[in-house]
């Protein structure tokens, strides 16, 4: 569903920050969010330049040629928006520990570096223990 409408709004920007904010019903969170993990940039960009991302082109000319090559492929990824991984980690809060392991296990299969740069640089969980 929600790819059919991402592909019917191609032509207008469609407003995915709705779904990277926190949502009262998590597991219908975690569910837009994974599918947006596993979905093509070719389909929904989140590194078009209207959402955070974690490696910037701007972070490019303080690089080697051999790292430049390696950021530059890894900012096409879904995983390069801080916004994207901001929403993940916001699940513990709510109480959704469990979904926010495996879409972060997830990302560590698939860019361990830019899923550690990410998490050093979002805000950190408010979480008490017991």
């Amino acid at each position: 569903m929600l790819l059919l409408v991402l592909i019917s709004n191609v032509q207008d920007a469609f407003p995915v920050q709705v779904f990277l904010q926190s949502w009262q019903h998590a597991q219908g969170q975690f569910s837009v969010l994974r599918e947006i993990v596993s979905s093509p940039s070719s389909l929904l960009n989140l590194n078009d330049g209207s959402h955070r991302q974690i490696i910037r082109n701007t972070d490019l000319e303080f690089l080697t040629e051999k790292s430049k090559v390696f950021a530059a492929r890894c900012m096409n990824e879904q995983c390069n928006s801080l916004d994207l991984l901001q929403g993940i980690v916001d699940l513990v809060d709510v109480q959704a520990e469990a979904h926010a392991i495996l879409l972060l296990n997830r990302l560590i299969q698939k860019e361990p570096e830019i899923l550690c740069l990410g998490l050093s640089s979002i805000k950190v969980c408010q979480l008490t223990l017991h």
